[in-house]
C-alpha cells in the first residue's frame, strides 16, 4: 500500500495526524483571533499559504475532522456564535468561508474538492450546508443575502431577507456559477456553467443551466473520471 492510500484510509492514525500536525506547522497558516472563547481546531489539517481570521465572541472553527488540505484559502468570521465545520478528506484550493453577524453557519461534509476561487457567504445568522462528494470547478459564488437592506417604501417592511442554502451529496459546480438565497440541490445534481441558481430544483439528479437557471436534463448521474475511448 502506498503512503498516500494509506493516509486516505486511516485518516485519524495517529502517525497520519502528526504528519498532517508537523506539515501544517512547515508551510504555515497564518491564524488571527480576537475576542472571547473563541476556538479553532485544526489539528491534522494541512494549511499552506492560508488564513483563519476571527473576529468577536463564542466563535468555532473546526478543521481537524481528518486529513483536510486548505491551499490559498482565506477562514473569515466576524460576529458572535458562529460556526465554520469541515468533515473529512476535504481539499479547499483558493477557497473564501465567510461569514458576518450572528449565529451564522458553514459545514462542508466529507471528501469536497475545490478546484478554483470558490466564495461561500454567510450573513444574518443564516447557513450554507454542503454534503459529501461536492466538486466546486472556479469562480463559483454561494450567497445567502445581498448585503444591503431593502424595503418597500409604502409598508417599510424589508424585501429581501436573507435565507439559507443547502446542497446534498454528489453535486458538481461548473465555472461561473452562481447559487443564492434560498436555493436547496439535491442529491447528484450539476450546475452548468454561467448558471445563475434563483430556484430550488424538485428533484434531484438534474442538470441546471442558464439565467435564471432551469432544469435542462433530468435522471442523470456524473462521474470524475473520463472514461477511454473505444
Amino acid at each position: 500500500m502506498s503512503l498516500k492510500d494509506y493516509i486516505k484510509q486511516n485518516p485519524s492514525a495517529w502517525p497520519v495526524r502528526f504528519l498532517a500536525w508537523a506539515f501544517s506547522f512547515l508551510q504555515g497558516g497564518r491564524v488571527s483571533v480576537k475576542g472571547q472563547d473563541n476556538q479553532v481546531l485544526r489539528s491534522g489539517c494541512f494549511l499552506k499559504k492560508s488564513r483563519i481570521v476571527v473576529r468577536g465572541n463564542h466563535n468555532r472553527v473546526v478543521l481537524d475532522g481528518g486529513f483536510n488540505r486548505l491551499t490559498d484559502t482565506t477562514i473569515y468570521i466576524s460576529g458572535d456564535n458562529n460556526e465554520i465545520v469541515l468533515g473529512r478528506n476535504n481539499n479547499l484550493n483558493k477557497g473564501e468561508l465567510w461569514i458576518e453577524d450572528q449565529g451564522g453557519k458553514i459545514v462542508f461534509g466529507n471528501n469536497t474538492s475545490m478546484l478554483g476561487f470558490t466564495h461561500v457567504a454567510v450573513t444574518e445568522g443564516e447557513s450554507i450546508t454542503f454534503g459529501d462528494g461536492c466538486l466546486f470547478a472556479s469562480s463559483v459564488i454561494f450567497r445567502v443575502g445581498d448585503s444591503h437592506p431593502i424595503f418597500d417604501q409604502t409598508s417599510g417592511e424589508r424585501v429581501n431577507p436573507a435565507r439559507s442554502i443547502s446542497v446534498g451529496n454528489h453535486v458538481w459546480f461548473g465555472n461561473n456559477t452562481t447559487i443564492l438565497k434560498g436555493v436547496q440541490i439535491k442529491d447528484g445534481s450539476v450546475v452548468a456553467t454561467g448558471a445563475i441558481v434563483t430556484k430550488s430544483p424538485e428533484e434531484g439528479n438534474v442538470i441546471l443551466a442558464g439565467n435564471p437557471a432551469k432544469v435542462v436534463k433530468s435522471n442523470i448521474d456524473w462521474q470524475t473520471d473520463r472514461p477511454a475511448k473505444q
